[in-house]
């Protein structure tokens, strides 16, 4: 991923859409963003653009 995708994160965003063929509406990331949030969590996405992307979940312990 571009760092310009990464800080767009949110609805209707298909990433390299020219180079591959999706199906979906470019929500998935967005939805979980929000699931993550409304539960106090973290996410965080490193990437190397056409090499790998990890993405980290954290959520706290109560």
């Amino acid at each position: 991923m571009k760092l310009e995708e990464i800080t767009n994160i949110g609805a209707f965003m298909q990433f390299d859409r020219d180079a591959r063929e999706q199906q979906g509406l470019g929500l998935g990331l967005a939805i979980c963003q929000r699931i993550i949030k409304l539960h106090e969590g973290t996410l965080n996405i490193e990437s190397e653009y056409g090499e790998k992307t990890t993405v980290t979940i954290t959520f706290k312990c109560k």
